[in-house]
């Protein structure tokens, strides 16, 4: 069980989540499901940066 958070201690907890986590390392189910959101969104965020680099070193158009 977890505690509702209001939104100044999410943000505090979004910003943990930033400085301390890894991308692709695991994500503890024992984190509050705020701070894993933001690891989730991370990961995600690195993984859509690195699609965008390898097709631009392939020569493929990208639409960003």
């Amino acid at each position: 069980m977890f505690r509702f958070l209001d939104k100044k201690e999410e943000a505090k907890f979004r910003r943990w989540a930033r400085e301390n986590y890894t991308p692709f390392t695991e994500i503890s189910e024992l984190w509050h499901p705020v701070v894993q959101d933001e690891c989730r969104k991370m990961c995600e965020e690195k993984q859509i940066h690195f699609c965008t680099e390898i097709k631009g070193l392939r020569g493929e158009q990208t639409n960003n």
